[in-house]
């Protein structure tokens, strides 16, 4: 997928325990949501010290940290009840860096405020790590200054049998290699 540079930066701050903030953005079909979850594969799975990721790849109601919250909720069958944390705990959960908003396809969501509500949990710090897919790319201002911004690579052929094995594991590699020709830079 390329963007290994991006990827260990995104990494390392993790590891600092800085903040690691990315904005994956492109046309439609180009591997942004592939390249975000390649982002959480290699910085966060399987690491004790990591942020646990939090996908939001639907429309939602309130702040980040109110559908963070949302998502962390348990279901008890034996009560019925729903066992949490509040908006309030998951944005510290956040400002510790222990959660990882991945929220895909910003662009499509239809909430009128979504970007809005993308630049407040960055210009106020709720959250150290995020990342952000969407076909536009961040809006200007300072706030988004601080947010590392990615564009998906074209795969070239060079690269066809690296990506093969990753996306398409259980596949035959000939016949995935025959469908996705013409798709391919051929450079």
């Amino acid at each position: 997928l390329g963007h290994d540079q991006a990827i260990q930066t995104f990494a390392a701050a993790i590891d600092s325990r800085g903040r690691a903030l990315c904005w994956i953005d492109g046309v439609g079909g180009t591997g942004k949501s592939a390249l975000a979850f390649e982002f959480v594969r290699r910085t966060v799975l399987g690491k004790s010290h990591a942020p646990v990721p939090v996908l939001m790849d639907e429309d939602w109601d309130g702040s980040v940290a109110a559908e963070v919250a949302r998502q962390l909720r348990l279901f008890d069958p034996r009560s019925d009840a729903k066992r949490g944390p509040t908006e309030v705990m998951a944005r510290t959960l956040g400002v510790m860096g222990l959660v990882c908003p991945v929220v895909d396809s910003l662009s499509e969501r239809g909430m009128a405020d979504a970007v809005e509500r993308i630049r407040a949990a960055v210009r106020d710090g709720d959250f150290r790590h995020m990342l952000v897919t969407s076909r536009a790319k961040p809006p200007e201002g300072a706030t988004w200054e601080r947010v590392q911004r990615v564009s998906p690579l074209p795969v070239m052929k060079d690269h066809l049998p690296a990506f093969i094995a990753a996306y398409a594991k259980d596949a035959d590699a000939g016949v995935v290699n025959e469908r996705i020709a013409s798709l391919v830079n051929s450079q």
